[in-house]
């Protein structure tokens, strides 16, 4: 199954939101493309996700964590492919993440 990373604006400035996101790698174009993506957080139910295009204008996952409410802490999200009509892919193996501000910032004074 395709690999996820976890994208925020720091890290994806081209898809910079608000919101951290969960995305996949691109489907190549000669392969069956996915109508729709179900992710699943933590043991919840699947919830769909819309398709959505890399630079090349390949088909990923693009979900979008902080539309999801997710409560701060540790969290698991699993995924899988859709296609109207003919169902979805087996899931992912589980992806686990951290929701939340990060740390407090270790702070120390430095005299010259």
């Amino acid at each position: 199954m395709k690999a996820f990373i976890l994208l925020g604006a720091l890290l994806a400035p081209g898809l910079s939101r608000a919101a951290p996101f969960v995305v996949s790698d691109p489907y190549a174009a000669s392969g069956v493309q996915p109508t729709y993506f179900e992710v699943k957080f933590d043991a919840g139910a699947w919830l769909r996700s819309e398709t959505g295009k890399d630079a090349a204008a390949l088909v990923i996952l693009r979900d979008d964590l902080g539309a999801r409410g997710l409560a701060h802490g540790a969290h698991t999200v699993v995924a899988r492919a859709c296609v109207d009509g003919w169902g979805c892919s087996a899931a992912s193996p589980p992806f686990a993440f951290t929701a939340g501000a990060p740390g407090v910032p270790a702070i120390k004074i430095v005299l010259n």
